[in-house]
C-alpha cells in the first residue's frame, strides 16, 4: 500500500497511559505508509522508540489547577497543534486520535483542505449523562460540530455506534481497532491457583473509570469476613479520595497499593492476579481489558463500550449487571463460585491471540485505510 503515501497523526498531548495506545496506531501506520507524521507531547514520546521513518512534532501542555488558567492554556495547545498540522509539508490526510474534541486543528485543518478522520478513543460527549470528571475539556460542546467537519469516523466494534448515539454518522463510520497486544510477552506463566491477588484494579483513577465504585466493592466483600488480597495499580485525579477512603474503611490490610505500574512490569503483576474488575461507566475498548485476557488474568467488567463485543458472559470472562458496588460484589461472588475458570482464562486467551495479535491488526486497519 506504501507507494510514497504518508500520513499524520494528531493527539493532544498526553500522560504515559495515553502514550501505549498511541504508539501501537502509529507502529500500524508504519507498516502501510513511506512516512508518518505525529503531532502530540508531554509524555507521548518518553516511553517508546520511533523509527526514522516517523516524523515527530513536539507540542507541550502545560496543567493547572485554575479552571480559567486550564481554559487558556487548552485553547492555546490545541492552536499549536493546528499549527503543527499546517506545518507538515506534504501530508495531506491525518488522523485524530483522541478521546477530546480537538476543535481547532479540526476548523484549521478543513479550512486548508486537509483530510481528516478520526478515531474514537473514548465516550463523546454528545449526550447529557456524562459524568463530570476533572480531566474532561472545555471544547464538549462541539462534539456534533466535530463529528460532522470530520470526513470519516473509525471506531473498533460495531456496538459503538449505538452506544456513543452516533446514528446520524453511521454513512462516513468504518470499524477497525488498533489495539496490538505482544502476545509473546504477555502471556500465561503462573497457575491461576497459584496467583498472589484474589482480585484487582489497574488503571487510572477516575470518576469515569469508577475506581471508588471498586473499592466500596471492597468494603462490602470484606464484610463477610472473608480475607481477600487485593490489588491496586495506576494513579489519577480520584487518587486522594481513594486512599482517604481506604483508611476510613480500614482497608490497609487487604490491599496493596503499587502506584502506577510500569510497561515492563505490567506481566508480572498481572500473572500474580486472579481476576481483574473493570467497573468502568464509559469506555471504548480497554487495553488493559485485552492485556489481562493475554495472561490469563479473569476479567470482569462493565457492560459499555465494545467490551460486551469482546466478551463472552461465561464463556472468555464476566459481565457485570450494573456499575454499583453490590453489583461489582456480585460479579465477584459468581465469578469465584463457576465451576471452570481455568477453561475460561485459556477461552479469554485464545480471544487475544486470534483478534488482536499484529498481524491480525495491521490486516483490519490495511482494510480500511484502502477504502478511506
Amino acid at each position: 500500500m506504501k507507494d510514497g503515501k504518508s500520513i499524520g497523526v494528531l493527539r493532544f498531548p498526553c500522560t504515559a497511559a495515553g502514550a501505549k495506545p498511541m504508539y501501537d496506531l502509529v507502529s500500524i501506520l508504519e507498516e502501510l505508509f513511506e512516512r508518518v507524521c505525529v503531532i502530540s507531547g508531554n509524555d507521548a514520546f518518553k516511553e517508546f522508540d520511533f523509527s526514522d521513518d516517523v516524523e515527530l512534532h513536539k507540542v507541550f501542555h502545560p496543567s493547572s489547577r485554575s479552571t480559567p488558567i486550564r481554559t487558556i492554556r487548552f485553547i492555546l495547545t490545541q492552536i499549536r497543534l493546528g499549527i503543527s498540522l499546517l506545518g507538515a509539508k506534504d501530508v495531506d490526510s491525518f488522523i485524530f486520535f483522541d478521546a477530546n474534541p480537538l476543535i481547532i486543528p479540526m476548523i484549521l485543518g478543513k479550512l486548508f483542505k486537509k483530510n481528516i478522520h478520526l478515531i474514537l478513543t473514548g465516550y463523546p460527549a454528545t449526550r447529557e449523562n456524562i459524568i463530570p470528571d476533572k480531566d474532561d475539556d472545555i471544547s464538549s460542546p462541539f462534539w456534533n460540530l466535530y463529528l460532522s467537519l470530520s470526513d470519516g469516523i473509525i471506531l473498533y466494534t460495531p456496538r459503538l455506534i449505538r452506544e456513543w448515539d452516533l446514528e446520524e454518522y453511521r454513512y462516513k463510520i468504518s470499524i477497525a481497532h488498533r489495539h496490538i497486544i505482544d502476545v509473546d510477552n504477555l502471556k500465561i506463566e503462573k497457575n491461576w491457583k497459584e496467583r498472589v491477588f484474589d482480585l484487582g484494579y489497574i488503571g487510572r483513577f477516575s470518576t469515569k473509570k469508577n475506581v471508588m465504585g471498586f473499592l466500596k466493592s471492597v468494603s462490602y466483600l470484606t464484610d463477610d469476613g472473608k480475607k481477600y488480597k487485593i490489588l491496586l495499580g495506576g494513579d489519577g485525579n480520584e487518587k486522594e479520595r481513594a486512599m482517604d477512603f481506604i483508611e476510613k474503611e480500614d482497608l490497609e490490610k487487604y490491599i496493596t497499593n503499587t502506584g502506577w505500574i510500569s510497561r515492563d512490569e505490567l506481566p508480572y503483576y498481572l500473572n500474580d492476579l486472579k481476576l481483574l474488575v473493570i467497573p468502568s461507566y464509559f469506555e471504548g475498548l480497554p487495553n488493559m481489558m485485552l492485556e489481562a485476557m493475554a495472561c490469563g488474568t479473569i476479567v470482569l467488567a462493565s457492560r459499555v463500550g465494545s467490551i460486551p463485543d469482546i466478551i463472552e458472559d461465561g464463556k472468555n470472562g464476566f459481565l457485570l449487571d450494573d456499575n454499583s458496588p453490590q453489583s461489582i460484589k456480585k460479579g465477584v461472588m459468581r465469578t469465584f463460585g463457576h465451576e471452570y475458570l481455568e477453561h475460561i482464562q485459556m477461552n479469554a486467551r485464545k480471544t487475544v491471540e486470534t483478534g488482536f495479535c499484529r498481524n491480525a491488526t495491521i490486516k483490519n486497519v490495511k482494510r480500511v485505510m484502502e477504502r478511506i
